[in-house]
């Protein structure tokens, strides 16, 4: 017959054991990503997850052997450290760049800006690419490789990455490029699967300069939108520019990359300005 305090213990050794049996998968979850990034050469994320292996390891310990709490303390506080890449911010303000940093909902900063983009890209490029395709590049390397002058220019209001935040939080986030003088036309740029890169902004901003166009780049996820989503949030990135940017409303145009040109061509009956709208792949 089981006391009632023993019954007690029973069920809080049975709640330890699921815990520390969690830690331990945990832990076992994240080695296998962290082997992932070494074996592709994500810096950002090898950091991060060798502090998680060491944080999910000590919160095991400790929760198995409560009485060497302060023993384990201090290797949880250092497996925690490198999550301050997850902590919220928009990184270091150039008030001289190019390209504003706007959203169309409140104002609030993204996270994981601590992570690199570069190594997100870089990663990406390793795991996604064709035989053929790496053939192709004849060791120049894909958009990563764009990284080193991308990373050392001042293109951007804050150097921080929205890519990964956007998969996670809708923010209303957009890039704007303006013109020094108003009535321009507006060139807005719908990017693919995968998330809204850098690269693009990197690649297109010279040329509306050039052009003297204003030009739009808003986030709109992982680009697995529907043409209604993406269509209302074309509108709410014209208003929101209008409302202290005078453009050119008879000459607004959408291109579109990938998933961007797919979803684009089919947001037009949803778009407010569809009448001055034009649309291209």
């Amino acid at each position: 017959m089981i006391k009632e305090d023993q019954g007690d213990g029973i069920y809080e050794d049975f709640i330890k054991k699921i815990l520390f049996f969690f830690c331990l998968l945990l832990s076992v979850f994240i080695i296998f990503l962290t082997t992932i990034a070494i074996w592709l050469d994500g810096s950002s994320f090898i950091i991060l997850g060798i502090g998680g292996i060491v944080a999910s390891i000590s919160l095991g310990l400790i929760i198995w052997t409560p009485y060497k709490v302060k023993v384990y303390c201090i290797p949880l506080i250092i497996g925690m450290i490198p999550l301050y890449m997850l902590f919220p911010g928009k990184g270091a303000y150039n008030q001289n760049a190019h390209l504003e940093y706007r959203s169309v909902k409140s104002s609030s900063a993204p996270w994981f800006s601590g992570i690199s983009e570069h190594d997100l890209v870089s990663m990406g490029e390793k795991l996604g690419y064709t035989d053929k395709e790496k053939e192709s590049l004849k060791g120049f390397g894909g958009i990563a490789s764009d990284y080193k002058e991308l990373n050392t220019n001042t293109l951007f209001q804050y150097n921080s990455s929205v890519v990964l935040d956007s998969w996670l939080f809708d923010r209303g986030h957009y890039w704007f490029y303006r013109p020094n003088s108003d009535k321009r036309p507006l060139l807005i740029f719908l990017h693919g699967s995968g998330g809204n890169f850098k690269a693009y902004q990197h690649w297109f901003t010279p040329f509306a300069k050039k052009n003297k166009i204003a030009m739009a780049f808003p986030t709109w996820g992982f680009g697995t939108w529907s043409p209604d989503q993406l269509g209302q949030r074309v509108n709410e990135v014209i208003d929101d520019i209008k409302k202290d940017y005078a453009i050119n409303e008879k000459e607004i145009y959408i291109c579109g990359l990938s998933q961007g040109s797919l979803t684009g061509l089919k947001t037009s009956k949803y778009i407010n300005y569809r009448a001055f709208c034009k649309i291209s792949n």
